[in-house]
C-alpha cells in the first residue's frame, strides 16, 4: 500500500531477513500475474522479478513476491460473497482498454512510461467513465442478483467504513483474551 508520507516505493522484498532487489515495473508484475494461475510454473520461473540475487529459498521468495504483487489493502472489505460468473478482468485481453483508459483519465502511455507497480495499482482501481470500465460492468453484473439500489450503498458503506480505533480498556481485554 502507499504511504504518502514516504517519498520512495519499495523496489525490495525480503526473505530470511535479507534484502532481495527486484523488478517494479508494472509489466513485470503484469506478467507475473499471467503466470500464476499456469499451474506447470514453479517459483524458480518467478525468478526473471529478481534483479540481482535471488533468495536460496525460492519458496519463501515466492510468498513475498506474491504478498508485494497483492498489495493488500485494509479497505474496501468484502461486502458481498456473489462474484460474477468468471473473471471480469484480464490484462492481457484488456491490454488495449486499460492502455486507452489511462491516456483518457490520466493522460499516462503505459508503452512509454515506466510505472511502480503499486502506482499502477493505485490509478488502475481509481478508473472511471472509461469503456473498460463499462465492459467490467458488463461482465460483473449479476442478472440474478434483486438488490435494490439501497441495499447496494449499505454494502458499500460498510465496505468502505473506516473502525474507529479500539479504547484503551478494548485493547487491554483483547489483550488479556489473547494471552488465554
Amino acid at each position: 500500500m502507499l504511504d504518502l508520507t514516504k517519498h520512495v516505493l519499495p523496489d525490495a522484498v525480503e526473505v530470511d531477513g535479507k534484502t532481495y532487489r527486484i523488478h517494479t515495473d508494472f509489466t513485470y508484475w503484469i506478467n507475473f500475474s499471467k503466470q500464476i494461475n499456469d499451474k506447470s510454473k514453479t517459483v524458480q520461473d518467478f525468478d526473471f522479478i529478481y534483479i540481482d540475487e535471488k533468495p536460496e529459498k525460492r519458496l519463501d521468495g515466492f510468498r513475498e513476491l506474491f504478498n508485494f504483487y497483492l498489495d493488500k489493502h485494509e479497505l474496501p472489505r468484502a461486502a458481498d460473497d456473489s462474484q460474477p460468473d468468471g473473471k471480469a478482468m484480464d490484462y492481457a485481453l484488456d491490454a488495449d482498454l486499460i492502455y486507452a483508459a489511462f491516456m483518457q483519465q490520466y493522460n499516462i502511455d503505459l508503452l512509454e512510461t515506466p510505472l511502480h507497480w503499486w502506482k499502477f495499482q493505485a490509478l488502475f482501481f481509481c478508473l472511471k467513465d472509461t469503456k473498460f470500465n463499462e465492459v467490467l460492468s458488463f461482465r460483473a453484473h449479476n442478472p440474478n442478483d434483486k438488490s435494490t439500489y439501497k441495499d447496494y450503498m449499505r454494502k458499500m458503506h460498510e465496505a468502505w467504513r473506516i473502525d474507529e480505533p479500539a479504547t484503551d480498556e478494548e485493547k487491554a481485554i483483547l489483550d488479556h483474551f489473547n494471552s488465554l
